[in-house]
């Protein structure tokens, strides 16, 4: 019979995770996180450990349960209700740097969707343009160049300046200059 079920708890003989409160569920998450064997620095069957991981998820989901605030927590906050700031500091890791290390990465997967983002549009637009891309890519950057630089900043923002529907009336925008231009040299001569 499947511990969990009787009653008895689980995970080492452990009381019931739903009959906890909330520092009881803290303290417990506290201790498996801080015993070796969680950690992989001590030998576990992996039984074992599968078992001890499904409890403190049970137990994390029992805090939040009894926490709106536990759930909603900023990583380092909730590591630091943990108490294992304490633990983390003795490392040198601090709240602050794991919240830059988050932000950090944050940005690194923006900037790598934007890639992608801006990868796709080209790839869209030559097979679009075929023989012409280069040429119409350098009109519609050239067009691109001459709008405010405020605006230059928001459309990347907004993540239009590299959309193919946007480059494309850039395009046209820079070929009626190129023809105004060329109509108003003709006419100088």
């Amino acid at each position: 019979m499947d511990q969990v079920n009787s009653g008895q708890g689980w995970a080492e003989g452990g009381p019931n995770v739903e009959e906890m409160d909330l520092n009881q569920a803290k303290v417990e998450i506290r201790q498996i996180e801080r015993d070796p064997r969680f950690s992989g620095n001590a030998d576990m069957e992996y039984w074992s450990r599968q078992t001890m991981l499904r409890r403190r998820d049970a137990l994390y989901r029992r805090a939040a349960a009894l926490d709106s605030n536990f759930a909603k927590a900023d990583p380092a906050e909730a590591i630091g209700q943990l108490g294992i700031i304490d633990e983390l500091r003795k490392s040198g890791i601090t709240p602050e740097l794991l919240k830059q290390k988050r932000e950090e990465l944050d940005k690194q997967i923006e900037d790598e969707a934007f890639e992608e983002e801006k990868r796709t549009a080209l790839m869209m637009l030559r097979g679009e343009w075929g023989g012409d891309f280069e040429k119409n890519l350098k009109i519609a950057q050239e067009a691109f160049a001459v709008l405010p630089e405020e605006t230059q900043i928001r459309l990347e923002e907004l993540g239009l300046a590299n959309h193919p529907e946007f480059v494309k009336i850039l395009l046209r925008g820079g070929q009626m200059v190129e023809e105004y231009l060329k109509q108003a040299e003709a006419q100088t001569r």
